[in-house]
């Protein structure tokens, strides 16, 4: 178990997360419950692969899942350690409870191999993942079994989660994530940990891949994942994992294994290829390594409407700016000026192009491939609109980054923030799935086009059929002449600017 839970000083934006670990943390978790079965009992399994594990990080696992406040969970051990004495230590450690079964594997195949080894003996209706130097809240498998209870369909369940520091004694780096927000997945593995799914499916796709190792848990999720196939994923707003920071772990640097980079670009690729989406390639992220920039791509006409001004030759002189800013590979654009005050409904009738994109502010791509950019979105199953990050002329500062639900009333997320901001709900920059979008710089397939025609403040996506996403990749800066529940993490609030952790409790439900 973690000793002592203390914030690390000096981290930008975490400094209410220590009131957070005292004050708000311990009185967010339900009560033990016996076993909330739906159809009979539930059990979870744990799936931990172990390799030459030493004591300082097996022992505080196995004590966390000894400790957990549900007690109806098996722990699958799959040993692959080359040092024999370490072997023996681990299988010692594996009578000290009866729900842990422990394996001894004849040779180490790969963390992917090795887990597919040890999900044959697994027995519960669900597995978990965890590393064998991770730790878990002692309320985690609680709070999952609470969640399939309300949730008797759930498919894949995930948590929020913090990092601890080597020696156990730190947690640092919290992650309070959003609910499913299937764009954001295609740019990092955000569920990650804890990640809880559902036995038959893991099996149905044949498990983790081996030649996927390094981002075999990524690739398992994505392959989940289709076209035609729609998944009941549950988040649950709770910190339930804590990923160490180890020597030689992705979570403190995945820059030094170029194999997991190279694994996670693959696994999208194939992604892309199975939802049927052209694409330019998979990049990683510039300065974020384990993050990745999708380019997909559909052969398309688009009308550009520029209605930037009441002033035609404002409009005229600006479409040829933006014209001049316009590479297309796979896009055919009509630039199309129309005033503000123009009824685009009238003019939209007759119109053929696949994709509509409306310019209501002097905002200029950073990038040519912007038209590409906005309508390969669009071709990625489930999406509405998209709209790019707007930013002010200094280009450093965030204008605009899509709305959020916040009791009921969209919001604007991160207005006025410094591009380079980080925080507990990650950088400002991402991509995501939001409630609402400004129609200032706005992206439609023609067949979703009908709310941008009449609007001219905020798109509402609330209740709508696809999602509203911000392509955070994607930058317009300003020139001088986004059915979507609630977005935002439960256990964080909007201040400002700002998205800062809660300091007052939530009402338990």
């Amino acid at each position: 178990m973690i000793a002592k839970t203390k914030l690390v000083p000096g981290v930008a934006g975490f400094q209410a997360y220590e009131d957070y670990i005292s004050g708000i943390e311990p009185g967010s978790f339900f009560l033990p419950v016996a076993s909330p079965a739906t159809d009979g009992k539930l059990l979870i399994s744990v799936i931990v692969p172990f390799f030459n594990t030493p004591d300082k990080y097996l022992v505080p696992l196995l004590d966390s899942l000894t400790s957990q406040s549900f007690s109806d969970w098996e722990l699958i051990m799959a040993d692959s350690s080359t040092d024999e004495a370490r072997a023996r230590v681990i299988e010692d450690y594996s009578h000290r409870d009866g729900r842990f079964q422990y394996l001894r594997l004849a040779e180490n195949t790969g963390i992917a191999g090795n887990t597919n080894q040890a999900l044959v003996h697994v027995t519960g209706t669900y597995v978990a993942f965890a590393d064998h130097d991770d730790t878990l809240s002692p309320h985690a498998l609680n709070e999952v079994a609470i969640a399939i209870t309300e949730h008797p369909g759930a498919d894949i369940l995930y948590s929020d989660e913090d990092a601890i520091s080597d020696d156990g004694l730190l947690r640092k780096r919290p992650f309070f994530k959003p609910a499913w927000s299937p764009h954001m997945f295609l740019e990092m593995n955000y569920t990650n940990h804890l990640s809880v799914i559902r036995t038959d499916l893991v099996r149905e796709v044949g498990g983790l891949r081996p030649q996927m190792d390094g981002a075999q848990d990524y690739d398992l999720l994505l392959r989940l994942h289709g076209r035609d196939v729609k998944r009941e994923v549950i988040h649950i707003p709770k910190i339930l994992y804590h990923w160490r920071e180890a020597e030689q772990s992705t979570s403190r640097d995945v820059s030094h294994k170029e194999y997991v980079l190279d694994a996670g670009i693959q696994a999208l690729l194939e992604h892309l290829d199975r939802l049927g989406v052209d694409n330019d390639g998979v990049d990683p992220a510039v300065g974020r390594p384990g993050w990745y920039r999708i380019r997909p791509r559909q052969r398309c006409r688009a009308e550009v409407v520029v209605m930037v001004a009441e002033d035609e030759t404002v409009n005229k002189h600006f479409a040829h700016l933006l014209q001049q800013r316009t590479h297309c590979e796979w896009v055919t654009p009509v630039f199309t000026c129309l005033s503000p005050d123009s009824n685009l409904q009238e003019h939209e009738r007759g119109r053929d192009e696949d994709v509509l994109v409306i310019i209501r502010a002097m905002y200029l791509p950073e990038e040519a491939t912007w038209l590409d950019d906005l309508a390969g979105v669009l071709a990625l199953p489930d999406t509405a609109a998209v709209a790019p990050l707007l930013v002010q002329d200094t280009g450093s500062c965030l204008y605009e980054a899509g709305y959020v639900d916040v009791g009921g009333a969209l919001r604007p997320l991160f207005p006025g923030a410094d591009l380079q901001e980080d925080g507990v709900v990650g950088p400002v920059d991402l991509v995501r799935d939001v409630d609402g979008l400004s129609s200032q710089v706005i992206a439609f397939s023609r067949s979703s086009s009908q709310a941008a025609l009449t609007a001219s403040g905020v798109i509402d996506g609330r209740g709508c059929d696809g999602r509203l996403v911000l392509w955070g990749h994607l930058r317009f800066a300003a020139r001088r002449v986004p059915y979507r529940n609630r977005y935002l993490n439960d256990n964080v609030a909007l201040l400002g600017s700002k998205v800062v952790l809660r300091t007052e409790p939530r009402r338990r439900h």
